[in-house]
């Protein structure tokens, strides 16, 4: 995998340099930067071996050719010492520098990693609290909804007892009545049979004294 990427970084920037016309200072020698297309122009600077050159023109025998510097320097360089590919000890450069940096991210995403699953257990874990929490609340909720619901069962319990005692007075009330009427009834029976025993007794007072004497008239009649 990271020959892969590196490989492809490699091409990336080949194909790159050929779209800028871009060469580099082979791995022979340093050259020299002049001012102009022959050696008996003035030197500007030493170039080292595996400087990239942006190619400005070419002199007209296309023996020099005029090129620009990473530091913005422009002059003329012999055009067999350049090569349209970075040199071997550059190409390898590079790719040790790939390969650190893609270690290094491969180091990163490791701890990345590592931390993303201390994560996922640390959440797993406070979803499990969460839930265990949530069944308890759940538990204490229909607890309260019961509780809630006691009142409206003792105020239906309580009109239902009212009701029954309403009905019980009246019944009593009606009792009463009855044993009130019944009481009149035997009182007014008990009067009229004592009236009746005491007209009968006075009837018999009358009437004993004359069968006795009715009877002492017919024994003095003998």
């Amino acid at each position: 995998m990271i020959r892969t990427l590196i490989v492809c970084a490699l091409l990336f920037t080949t194909a790159a340099a050929g779209a800028a016309d871009v060469k580099y200072v082979t791995d022979n020698m340093p050259i020299m930067l002049r001012t102009g297309p022959s050696n008996q122009h003035k030197i500007i600077r030493t170039l080292p071996s595996g400087a990239a050159l942006n190619v400005l023109e070419s002199s007209e025998n296309g023996e020099y050719l005029r090129v620009r510097t990473e530091n913005d320097l422009e002059g003329w360089v012999l055009s067999q010492y350049l090569v349209d590919e970075p040199t071997a000890r550059l190409r390898l450069a590079a790719a040790e520098a790939k390969l650190a940096k893609v270690t290094q991210e491969n180091e990163t995403l490791k701890k990345e990693l590592s931390g993303l699953k201390g994560q996922f257990q640390s959440t797993q874990t406070e979803r499990n609290r969460l839930d265990n929490q949530s069944g308890k609340l759940q538990q204490e909720l229909e607890e309260l909804r019961k509780v809630a619901a006691r009142p409206a069962e003792l105020d239906r319990e309580n009109r239902e007892i009212k009701e029954e005692l309403i009905a019980v007075k009246n019944d009593l009330r009606i009792a009463q009545d009855k044993n009130r009427t019944l009481e009149s009834s035997a009182e007014r029976q008990w009067f009229a049979i004592g009236a009746i025993v005491l007209f009968s007794g006075m009837v018999l007072g009358l009437i004993i004294p004359r069968i006795r004497w009715r009877k002492r008239n017919m024994w003095s009649d003998l």
